[in-house]
């Protein structure tokens, strides 16, 4: 008997996705009408025959249903939009979408953009900077892998590289794969040996060619070991534009200053006037806030909160606490790192 052990549920039209099929041999047939099959490609490893498909533009119900020796099995998958997937419905006895408040009807809540990038290093490549600072918005949200597709912290922690082994990992530890983001291609480069990997090219559609191919899910080797070469690129391709991109260019971003104390603190950028090739001047909001908490005890000067402001206990020290028109200086705070959050003291 055929089985399809994993398929999408809903799925937004025109997305793409790889359904598994399994089954003794290879002699399956798949019904998958308004589907577009972009490649298929059968794995004895896993005894089943892989195919990767586009879903339907429009709205509703599919039935697909896989053959193998005159034995069938059949699986629905729903195509929805996400305005649809907006609308409060029940599934397994649970609300969806998964938001609050339960039950209600979608409304946007933000009212500004909230990117507070990573420090920058110290030397800056300006070539990287004016590429992402030039790309077009259709360019840059292309560098966004698809929301099918897995995501990864490293390619492979055990067996390092499928050319020279571990020797890759005198390359900055587990995570010594060189990439290319100007585009990004999603392939990663071995610093010991040059190696290039995977053989396929996911930009293009290509899930199948070559010896060391990724569909997105992995590539196996002889003994079944498996290398992420899609998936941690996946969770990092975004990261470089988001370090390298020049802050005027985006409304509303947040600053990271640093005073002679060597405290780091955000200030939103009110305006950005460009003085000269790489100089601008800022003009910050500096009434910053770290957080707001409710009051769990007062006993003396010693106030407890009932949530954890995210801020280094030292970053809290010498700077003001506000307690509805009124100011005062924290002489000393102490912000332990746990969760769920307890009582703290500041």
């Amino acid at each position: 008997m055929p089985s399809i052990p994993w398929r999408p549920r809903i799925i937004l039209p025109g997305r793409n996705f790889r359904l598994p099929v399994r089954a003794t041999d290879d002699n399956i047939a798949l019904t998958a009408e308004h589907f577009e099959t972009i490649a298929t490609r059968w794995c004895e490893r896993d005894t089943a025959r892989y195919y990767y498909l586009r879903s339907p533009e429009k709205q509703g119900d599919y039935t697909l249903i896989a053959t193998h020796n005159g034995n069938t099995a059949e699986t629905t998958i729903q195509v929805r939009t996400l305005n649809n997937l907006r609308q409060p419905h029940t599934y397994n006895g649970a609300q969806w979408p998964r938001r609050w408040p339960l039950g209600q009807n979608y409304h946007p809540t933000k009212t500004r953009q909230t990117l507070q990038d990573d420090p920058r290093p110290e030397r800056l490549n300006q070539e990287t900077i004016a590429w992402w600072s030039s790309q077009p918005d259709h360019v840059l949200w292309s560098q966004l892998p698809p929301a099918e597709l897995p995501k990864a912290h490293f390619a492979n922690c055990h067996q390092g590289c499928p050319n020279c082994g571990t020797a890759i990992f005198k390359y900055s530890g587990f995570y010594p794969w060189e990439r290319n983001h100007l585009p990004c291609d999603f392939k990663s480069q071995c610093p010991n040996c040059a190696s290039v990997y995977p053989s396929n090219n996911l930009t293009k559609g290509d899930y199948t060619s070559g010896k060391h191919a990724d569909d997105g899910y992995g590539y196996f080797d002889a003994e079944g070991h498996i290398y992420l070469f899609h998936a941690p690129m996946n969770a990092s391709v975004l990261e470089r534009a988001a370090a390298f991109t020049n802050a005027p260019h985006i409304e509303e971003i947040q600053t990271t200053v640093q005073n002679k104390q060597h405290r780091a603190h955000s200030y939103r950028i009110e305006a950005a006037e460009q003085l000269g090739a790489h100089t601008h001047r800022l003009t910050l909001d500096v009434t910053s806030i770290l957080g707001r908490a409710k009051v769990i005890a007062i006993e003396d000067n010693k106030i407890d909160f009932g949530f954890q402001i995210p801020a280094k206990s030292g970053n809290l020290h010498g700077t003001r606490l506000q307690t509805n028109d009124d100011w005062a200086v924290i002489a000393n705070a102490h912000n332990p790192g746990s969760w769920p959050p307890g009582n703290h003291h500041h």
